[in-house]
């Protein structure tokens, strides 16, 4: 295993049960990507894997696009790996029953953690 080219501009995570998440961090180098735009996560062993990224802040300042789906055990985001999405950025979300709830009432903390991003898509719905 090896750091990730830092052209790739599409990165995609799905049903990965024997990737550790600790790998992600020690050598992928998703920071480096200097190229990357879009990052597709889930299905099963993801949630951890997001988990690392997002507490990590491992995913790099380029990325205007992060779209998780089918995690229905993640309850929230965590805030601080997710500030590096703002102008010109959308995060959606999709069959992730539990976080789906989290977000329901755009109110709280949860909601604080992703109210800066200018387009949020909750299944089929545009929220912002």
């Amino acid at each position: 295993m090896g750091a990730l080219p830092p052209n790739l501009q599409y990165f995609g995570i799905e049903n990965c049960e024997r990737l550790r998440p600790s790998s992600v961090g020690e050598y992928w180098n998703l920071q480096g990507l200097v190229s990357l735009e879009k990052f597709t996560i889930g299905g099963k062993g993801s949630h951890e894997i997001l988990e690392t990224l997002l507490k990590q802040q491992l995913l790099p300042t380029t990325l205007q696009r992060l779209q998780i789906s089918e995690l229905s055990s993640l309850k929230s985001l965590d805030g601080k790996g997710l500030k590096n999405i703002t102008s010109l950025s959308f995060l959606s979300i999709s069959n992730c029953s539990a976080l789906e709830k989290t977000y329901e009432n755009k109110t709280g903390d949860d909601w604080a953690a992703i109210s800066h991003i200018p387009c949020i898509k909750i299944n089929d719905e545009v929220i912002m």
